[in-house]
């Protein structure tokens, strides 16, 4: 069996293809992002081999095979792999991105292994494949629940792998608040997961990550640390310019970028009013007068909601606390079932940096030192 790249396209031959794939359809927007996640009662302890049976997970394998690019009808070889997974029933796809010969690929019965000596001792709270099957989520309960300002809190330990070439190993911790209306998906977004472990796919992989599951001790400081820095964000109190500032680091005022520079410029270059800007004929001043009015009513809604956010939890009012769960809860609200695409935003993409990135803010306005 080869793997060859026609036309854009990656190629499982045999006699004839079996399976094709845009190589550029996990980039594409309209790409359908698939989600199959199943979550666990707490009164039934579920081992990580057994939730991954489960899901379908072990029936699932994955190899590198080599990628041919065919010019003028001839095939040639390329230094890059295809990863082709193989289901229970024996039907093959390409899946993710081509990968250097020294990528690692980690099989999923590995991966639940290594992940058995934790939930041994640890509630498995949900598994899920996100990404077209090409990331696979663990979330096991970390800890007891805590109080800040009389809400409680859960800590969960999240382990992300990519089987796709696209996403490292990740070991991160999320601490949710147990009243958000998106509990589940707050669960997976990693919210406050500013303690991560991440672990290229290189031969020493599953070496690295047994080694951080084992250093339990270690990852429950972690946790502590995380657990006292919300807690120190719930005390100190902060004007409402403070507030917009830490929602300006979530979504920042828009600039023009080179797109809409490089319009501005094809239009003076033919003396035109309008250029197409994605499916759209328009000018770049009004694509940008459009981009800024997005962003105003963007941050007219943050605060509208930060001011519900202080009503409903008057304890934690005014506080980085509060200006950082309105941006979390503002993504999380962004996430349903049926758009598996958002779902991955929170998880691994933008609504992961924007949480983030409001996170570390809020830290700052606490006075904690990143």
């Amino acid at each position: 069996m080869a793997v060859q790249l026609i036309g854009g396209r990656k190629v499982i031959t045999r006699e004839n293809p079996i399976f094709t794939d845009r190589l550029t359809n996990y980039s594409d927007r309209q790409s359908i992002l698939h989600i199959a996640g199943q979550g666990y009662d707490p009164a039934e302890h579920v081992s990580a081999t057994e939730a991954f049976r489960r899901q379908g997970l072990l029936d699932l394998h994955y190899e590198k095979q080599p990628l041919y690019i065919t010019v003028n009808g001839t095939q040639m070889p390329t230094d890059l792999f295809a990863i082709v997974e193989t289901n229970g029933a024996g039907t093959q796809r390409v899946i993710g991105d081509p990968v250097a010969k020294g990528y690692h690929l980690i099989q999923n019965a590995d991966l639940a292994a290594g992940l058995d000596r934790f939930t041994a001792r640890h509630d498995l709270d949900a598994v899920a494949t996100m990404h077209s099957g090409t990331l696979i989520m663990t979330s096991v309960r970390f800890g007891d629940i805590y109080e800040v300002n009389g809400e409680p809190h859960t800590p969960y330990l999240r382990v992300t792998n990519g089987v796709g070439g696209m996403h490292a190993l990740r070991v991160s911790f999320t601490h949710i608040r147990l009243h958000c209306t998106n509990t589940l998906h707050a669960a997976w977004s990693g919210t406050n997961g500013v303690s991560r472990w991440s672990f290229k796919h290189k031969v020493n992989v599953e070496e690295d990550f047994t080694a951080v599951i084992s250093l339990e001790e270690a990852m429950r400081e972690a946790s502590q640390r995380m657990q006292d820095e919300i807690r120190q964000m719930s005390r100190v109190r902060i004007s409402p310019d403070d507030a917009k500032r830490i929602f300006l680091t979530a979504w920042a005022t828009p600039k023009k970028g080179s797109r809409l520079l490089g319009a501005e410029a094809y239009a003076a270059h033919h003396q035109v009013q309008a250029v197409q800007l994605g499916n759209t004929w328009t000018s770049a001043a009004d694509e940008y007068a459009r981009q800024v009015e997005r962003h105003r009513m963007l941050m007219a809604q943050l605060e509208i909601q930060y001011q519900q956010f202080n009503s409903e939890y008057p304890q934690s009012a005014n506080t980085p606390y509060a200006a950082y769960q309105t941006v979390a809860e503002m993504v999380d609200a962004s996430v349903s079932e049926s758009d598996g695409n958002l779902a991955y935003s929170v998880l691994e993409g933008a609504g992961y940096t924007r949480v983030t990135a409001a996170y570390r803010a809020a830290a700052t306005f606490a006075g904690i030192e990143n």
